[in-house]
Formats: structure tokens, sequence, C-alpha cells
């Protein structure tokens, strides 16, 4: 009985180490606040559009379940996404895009999934250039809200 219960635990911290490498999570320079309002500005300023918020933080209060700041921005651009689509339609699964503002110890945190785990997930190889293009704006986007202006 041990045993397995040994191997349980050896494959779901696999898992999870697994997990935990596609997660992208950088510490803001700001509030939740502010980083939510400067996130939306730096996603529309490339050519993004934000589809939806949705305020976890809300939802877990209106349940008496207290919850820091947690904020999920959905976000795409169509004409990317799309090509995407085309390439496998499974990957609308992962599109559009999603990055967490989440607050702990009273700092604020953004995570997103990692675009480039796509190209393997969904065998779109020949769609790299699109989604290092991806990858790179997020990375420009996530270096602006870690250091204040």
């Amino acid at each position: 009985m041990n045993l397995q219960l040994g191997i349980a635990i050896l494959f779901a911290s696999m898992f999870s180490f697994t997990q935990a490498q596609e997660i992208q999570t950088h510490k803001s320079a700001y509030s939740p606040e502010e980083t939510s309002a400067k996130l939306k500005e730096l996603l529309l300023s490339n050519s993004f559009s934000i589809i939806s918020s949705i305020n976890h933080s809300d939802a877990a209060e209106k349940n008496d379940i207290i919850l820091g700041y947690n904020e999920l921005l959905i976000f795409g651009d169509p004409q990317v996404g799309s090509l995407l689509m085309q390439a496998d339609p499974r990957i609308g699964v992962d599109l559009p895009l999603k990055i967490l503002i989440w607050e702990k110890d009273s700092k604020t945190f953004i995570s997103y999934k990692n675009p480039e785990l796509f190209l393997k997930l969904y065998k779109i190889e020949q769609q790299k250039q699109i989604i290092d293009k991806m990858q790179g704006a997020l990375e420009e986007i996530m270096e602006t809200l870690k250091t204040e202006n």
C-alpha cells in the first residue's frame, strides 16, 4: 500500500512540475488595479482585442469565500488566432489567450500560458513564426509591467 502511495505522489509531483513549467509568472511593479489598467492598455496598443475580463475575486466573495485580487483577461487577435486554428482547430481550446492578474502577500503577479508550448502540443511547428511573435509581444508587455515608469 505504501509503495502505491509513493508512486502516486511521484507521478503527481512530476505532473505538477510539468504544469508549472508551462505557466510564465512575473511580478508586477504596480498594484493589481494599476496592473489591470496598464495591461489592458498595452494589449490594445499591441493589436490585441480584449474579449472578456473575469473577476474571480468577486465570484468568490459572492459565495463567502475570501480570495485576493484575481482577474482573468481573455484577449486575442482574430487574424492570428484564425491562422493557427486553420493549422489545427484544437488550438481553440487555448485561444483566445489568457492572462491572470493575481495578488499574494501584498504583491501583484501576472501569469500566462507560454504560447511556445502550442507548437508541440498541437503539432503546428510550421506556425513557429506566428507563435514567436505572440511570445515576443507577451514578453515585451511583461517587461513593461515589471518596472515602474
